[in-house]
Parts: C-alpha cells; structure tokens; sequence
C-alpha cells in the first residue's frame, strides 16, 4: 500500500467514534465501549489475518499511470465488480472446515471526505454495540469494525477512486510469501469461485489449488510511444487465454516519458 498508516487510519476515527460515545454512555454500554476499546488496542491481532486487494473506479487516470506503469507501456485490467471472488487454497485443505475461516463481502469503496468517514465510524460503533448485546463473539464484531476501518483513506488520496476487496482469512495454508520493496509479504490469490463457493450469506470460500478465471471484461493499454505495438501484443494475449471477447482500449494522453 502507498500510504503507510493507511491500515491504521480509519481505526483510529473508529476509536474516536468510540471514545465520544463513552461520553454519554452508562450501564451495559459503557461497558461494550471499555471492552472495544480495550480490542482496538490490540487490532495488529485482528489486521495480521486481513488481506487486501486495491483497485481503481478509473480506468483510465494519467495519475495512477504515472504511478503505476513505470514508466513505461501499463496495462488497466478491467473486472465485473458484481463478480465474487474466493480464495485460493492448497490441495491439503480441508475446504469444509475452510469455510468458517475466510471471509469477505466483496468490493468495497473506499472513502476519502472526513465528514463521511466520521458517519461511517458512528454506524460502525452503533453495529458493533447492537451485535455485542445480543450475545454476538467479540471476534466477529472485530471484523465488522476492520472491514469499516479499511474504507477510510486520507482525503489526499481521493484521486486514486479506489474499491477495495478485502478479505480476513483464518486458514494458514491459504497464505503465500513473496519479496517485494517492503519485504517479505504475505498475500493470498483470488479466483472465481467453483460451483458452491457461495454461502447464503454470500461469504466466499476457499478453493483448491486450481484457478479458474477472472471475470476480466476489458484491457486499457496506457499511453506511450510503444502503445500500439503493446494493444496488438496484449489482444493476442487474451485470444490465446480464452479472452478473445474482451475489449481493448488505448490512453491516448501526449504524455512524454
């Protein structure tokens, strides 16, 4: 991620909420709020399981170009939003007992105005005591309040138009490494969801090994004085891994490299 606090930044208006609710609350509310907060000290617990996978509303900003192409030939991968996604997981998991261990509720779109932010926040604490009340698992109610906390971004981000996929998984052999400019990184792989992959409540579970393909429906190739030879190679690319109906487009902003 390019924000460095951005994990932590929508906790903290999280415990805010909390903290101005302790100001008038009392009795068994007062105590959900303690016992909230007294979590919240301890999200690193609750983030460790969280993976999050970023993208764009835009497919076409010169901005995210610049930062994302290097410099060079870059390529907007288009994806079916209404499309779910399951995580991939090895041969050796057992899938049935996989399924109270990954969950996600899809893309979510991230906000950047404080005054939304600051509502959601306030929703999010209002939830979090009502399912603290009927008796619902601490757990649980943290997971409602880290799925909130992503959605939040510093208002200097706001360009990016960034949906979120964000996904808590408690299955360790589902967890992959790789090197990268901030290190080792744990990350999971996404993949359409086989036949059954989706619960009524529309949590998705894990799959095997296998992948089956996006839902990609379009390509932009961004600018550059190499764009047309990099659309030609990336239409044959895409006829040759059966995507032959999707679409194409090419950024045709002047920009000089």
């Amino acid at each position: 991620m390019n924000d460095a606090g951005e994990l932590t930044y929508g906790l903290r208006r999280i415990c805010g909420a909390l903290r101005e609710a302790k100001k008038t609350a009392g009795g068994v509310w007062l105590d959900h709020l303690e016992n909230l907060l007294r979590e919240m000290d301890d999200s690193a617990r609750h983030l460790d399981r969280t993976y999050v996978a970023c993208a764009s509303m835009s497919s076409n900003s010169l901005s995210q170009w610049r930062a994302y192409s290097g410099n060079g030939v870059g390529y907007a991968i288009g994806l079916d939003c209404n499309e779910k996604l399951a995580v991939v997981a090895g041969s050796d998991v057992d899938i049935d007992a996989s399924i109270s261990k990954t969950m996600t509720l899809g893309w979510l779109p991230v906000l950047y105005d404080p005054a939304q932010q600051r509502s959601l926040a306030q929703d999010t604490v209002a939830y979090a005591l009502y399912n603290l009340e009927w008796g619902c698992p601490v757990d649980s109610v943290m997971t409602e309040i880290v799925f909130s906390a992503i959605c939040m971004k510093h208002p200097s981000f706001k360009d990016e138009e960034e949906v979120r996929y964000v996904t808590q998984v408690y299955e360790e052999n589902a967890v992959q490494f790789r090197g990268g400019k901030y290190g080792i990184t744990p990350y999971v792989r996404l993949t359409a969801p086989q036949d059954g992959g989706i619960n009524e409540q529309g949590t998705i579970l894990c799959v095997h090994g296998s992948c089956d393909s996006l839902p990609i429906v379009e390509l932009n190739v961004g600018p550059g004085k190499m764009a047309d030879s990099a659309r030609r190679g990336a239409e044959k690319l895409l006829r040759h891994c059966g995507f032959s109906e999707v679409s194409v487009s090419s950024d045709e902003s002047p920009i000089r490299w």
